[in-house]
């Protein structure tokens, strides 16, 4: 059905804010696809949509693919420097141990892509530049403590083990499994302490350890590497954001819709705005004439979300039809909170200390009782405490031959351990709620790690308990409200 209205969608930012006054209309563009957001989403989703259209062989002066038909894609970035990106300021994690058979199947198509990213992100054949993103394969660990995390544990392993890799970027049959399923084991406390000397395992009833295809890597080799890649297959980076929209408006579509028939509400056209001076003010506003419109914007999606979805009617006045008010009947349940990383360095001059001298104390506040040494990690998975959720791994970049630690001594040769951990935990639910000042990321919550991140490292592992904050890590990360 053909529109018999099309409406003007604008913010309060199109008319007056803090943010100084913008004008809409001085230039326009034309586009297949505007992608709100130039992460790791946004970025990848421009990859795979360039590379479906355009091939892998394509140069930055071709935007027609082989059947001559064009796919033009602008990908819109507030900040082109990611200073205050979640994905920049994560730990850079990837794991298979979920309990959705479809986040494991994503999963195992990031882990093949993170492994072949030096050849996917190539330019051309002559490209010398390699693309290192620093996959360190070290695994996750998650602990169970009781019989009820036990079960959950097995359940998960059964999930995960009947996931397969898709896709084309294929295994590299480094896995134990050819290298196309998840690679995640089941273990026995005897089990995690034979691999895991460093672990106190008194109190472990199970653990589920990813022994290839988990660990962390580097997101902004990455993001930077998918951002080439992407702008030699004719993407388009603008530095700006979106203050408006032209949403198409059928006046004969039931009102009991949010979608209705004949595309009503569908996004025509995005205003956004470019050329922000010093002072935050916006520039130049330019209309996006678009097809398709991606939000990738993260933890700040929902506004970008009302952005589009609200504002006025083509004669100025507010519009009054109810799905397209500023407060979305149906938000995005997505904002962002503030997630504090420590890094932190280990003692790692303790040398076999004797712990004989506590062993007959039956407090449970001393880790270990039943243990003569204490031993620095090498290298620890991405560890997940039960009950607690403190999560601890170690830092830089090790070889994952020089990683293992089952049944070895110290003196075979091996570089000795360096010490770096990063360490964390979510806030209580209590005091969990989504920050609107970026300000806030400014400093750490070091009373989570008096109260709730120093103790519980030290009961998982004794050498912990000669540790100091070096500095601490901000992350606005993304939160699901509708996870809680």
């Amino acid at each position: 059905m053909t529109p018999t209205s099309i409406r003007p969608v604008a913010t309060s930012l199109l008319l007056k804010s803090k943010r100084g006054f913008a004008s809409v209309g001085k230039s326009e563009n034309t586009v297949d696809t505007l992608i709100i957001g130039g992460g790791p989403m946004g970025l990848s989703t421009a990859y795979h949509l360039a590379l479906r259209h355009h091939g892998d062989n394509v140069n930055s002066n071709d935007k027609n693919n082989s059947n001559g038909s064009s796919c033009s894609i602008t990908i819109v970035e507030r900040d082109p420097t990611y200073a205050r990106s979640s994905a920049t300021l994560s730990a850079g994690g990837i794991r298979q141990q979920f309990s959705l058979k479809e986040n494991v199947q994503m999963s195992l198509y990031g882990r093949d892509f993170l492994r072949q990213a030096h050849h996917l992100l190539k330019v051309h054949d002559d490209d010398n530049e390699i693309i290192d993103v620093q996959f360190q394969e070290h695994g996750y660990l998650f602990l169970a403590s009781s019989q009820k995390g036990k079960e959950q544990l097995i359940r998960n392993h059964e999930v995960q083990l009947s996931a397969t890799a898709g896709g084309y970027c294929g295994g590299n049959g480094n896995d134990s499994n050819d290298g196309n399923g998840a690679n995640i084991r089941l273990m026995d406390p005897s089990q995690l302490k034979r691999k895991f000397p460093w672990l106190n395992t008194s109190d472990i009833a199970l653990g589920s350890y990813g022994e290839s295809g988990e660990g962390w890597f580097d997101p902004w080799a990455l993001m930077r590497g998918l951002k080439r890649k992407c702008q030699s297959m004719g993407v388009t980076f603008v530095k700006g954001y979106p203050v408006g929209a032209v949403r198409c408006y059928d006046e004969s579509s039931s009102s009991s819709s949010s979608s209705g028939s004949g595309g009503n509400g569908r996004v025509l056209s995005v205003d956004v705005a470019v050329d922000e001076n010093e002072k935050g003010q916006a520039g130049e506003v330019i209309r996006y004439n678009v097809d398709h419109v991606v939000n990738a914007a993260g933890a700040h999606c929902s506004r970008v979300m009302e952005t589009l979805a609200s504002g006025t009617t083509e004669n100025g006045t507010k519009n009054r039809h109810r799905h397209h008010s500023r407060h979305l009947i149906h938000p995005i349940p997505v904002e962002p909170r503030k997630r504090s990383v420590f890094f932190i360095h280990c003692n790692t001059d303790q040398h076999h200390q004797s712990s004989s001298s506590s062993s007959s104390s039956s407090s449970s506040l001393l880790p270990n009782d039943n243990d003569d040494v204490i031993v620095v990690p090498r290298i620890a998975p991405l560890t997940v405490c039960p009950i607690t959720g403190v999560y601890f791994r170690s830092e830089g970049s090790i070889p994952t031959a020089a990683a293992s630690e089952e049944e070895e001594d110290d003196d075979d040769g091996r570089p000795p351990p360096t010490g770096n951990f990063l360490c964390g935990v979510s806030p209580p639910r209590e005091i969990d709620r989504a920050i609107d000042d970026v300000s806030e990321l400014d400093y750490a919550d070091y009373e989570l790690w008096d109260d709730v991140i120093w103790p519980a490292l030290y009961h998982r592992v004794p050498a912990f308990g000669e540790v100091k904050v070096c500095l601490f890590v901000f992350g606005g990360k993304i939160f699901c409200v509708c996870m809680i």
